[in-house]
């Protein structure tokens, strides 16, 4: 069985309508999952499908392989005084994607929340950036320029467990 790509896009000016529908589909031992040396090479599915005005945008993202169901979220463009608003909610198990070196970075779930929002004078404001996923965490917000300098960052990263147990990072030789 052969793989697919299917991308059809359109954004019209004048009514700022933006249509956004992304299929990949490869059968087991496909490309990306070679690329990305994804274990035991399932057959991957990734679709992003959305639609609306540009301030008023919604769209839906799933991952599977094998069949399985492993991602799934949303994002949103919403209006936002003179500027654009982007949440995404994206939450998933990416452990079967990930060689078990590196397991225990995504073991009990993954989840990414952001909300940014672009300024009427072409900065960004970034209220949130939330990853949490195994024994990382990483929480932040931000304020960036037009000319993309960031004025205020303010990041929390942490890595490990909350007990006592070590975290090997797979990186580097020996322990």
């Amino acid at each position: 069985r052969a793989g697919s790509l299917a991308l059809e896009a359109a954004f019209a000016d004048d009514t700022r309508q933006l249509d956004l529908k992304l299929d990949l589909s490869e059968p087991e031992n496909g490309v990306v999952a070679n690329a990305l040396d994804i274990p035991d090479r399932p057959a991957i599915r990734l679709q992003v499908d959305g639609s609306g005005p540009l301030d008023d945008f919604s769209a839906d993202i799933a991952l599977a392989a094998n069949g399985d169901q492993l991602v799934d979220g949303s994002v949103t463009i919403s209006e936002a005084g003179e500027g654009l608003r982007l949440m995404a909610r994206i939450d998933g198990n990416l452990q079967p994607l990930v060689q078990p070196t590196y397991a225990d970075l995504v073991q009990g779930g993954t989840r990414l929340a952001i909300d940014a929002t672009r300024t009427g004078d072409g900065g960004y404001s970034i209220a949130q950036v939330n990853l949490q996923s195994g024994v990382m965490s990483l929480q932040g917000t931000a304020e960036i320029t037009p000319d993309l300098f960031p004025t205020a960052l303010d990041l929390d990263a942490r890595l490990g467990t909350d007990g006592a147990e070590p975290v090997t990072l797979p990186i580097g030789e020996g322990d």
